[in-house]
């Protein structure tokens, strides 16, 4: 099937198999023994890197399991390009479940609050961004000076999803609260 294709890919590190695999319908989520294909390649690149450590005077080995290391890695970051690009398409669909799937599965969350707040009314996406990426949770503070229009806060609220902008807005009136508590009025 396409996702044992894809597992053998990641444990060997064959970054064209794997790429084979997703393109006939691999889902990088998809779990063999608990772990994903990004984990798989990951624990590969790991067993090849002490290998090669335990090998001493055969250079040849060590540059082949150096090799068979970094092409696992190649077929982890493949694997994390794959799950972001899904966990985008999940956002823009307001699929909330989706989301924190590809984010367990190594997809990455930066910068993505905006697209949350403009795509979706879905409160639980824009709390997952915030709350498991500080870059997203710095994001709120847009709210404030030069950017303010551009800010997730104004947008959700430009597209009428209001529930996500009270949501955004009581996140940050709580944090200036913290600060006003704290006396620490650089951050008011």
């Amino acid at each position: 099937t396409p996702n044992d294709q894809l597992k053998n890919a990641a444990k060997k590190g064959d970054l064209d198999s794997a790429q084979k695999a997703v393109s006939e319908g691999a889902d990088v989520r998809h779990m063999f023994d608990g772990r994903c294909a990004w984990q798989i390649a990951l624990q590969s690149r790991e067993s090849a890197l002490q290998k090669r450590e335990s090998v001493v005077n055969d250079w040849n080995r060590r540059s082949e399991l150096q090799r068979e290391a970094n092409n696992c890695e190649r077929v982890a970051d493949y694997c994390v390009t794959v799950a972001t690009t899904k966990l985008k398409e999940a956002i823009a669909e307001g699929k909330e479940g989706r989301v924190a799937a590809y984010h367990a599965v190594g997809g990455r969350l930066e910068g993505l609050v905006l697209l949350a707040a403009t795509s979706t009314p879905s409160v639980g996406i824009v709390h997952h961004l915030v709350n498991n990426c500080v870059d997203n949770y710095r994001a709120l503070w847009n709210s404030f000076g030069s950017n303010k229009d551009q800010s997730p806060y104004a947008q959700a609220k430009a597209k009428k999803h209001d529930a996500t902008a009270a949501y955004i807005q009581q996140q940050l009136t709580v944090e200036v609260s913290k600060a006003v508590a704290d006396n620490n009025l650089s951050h008011v």
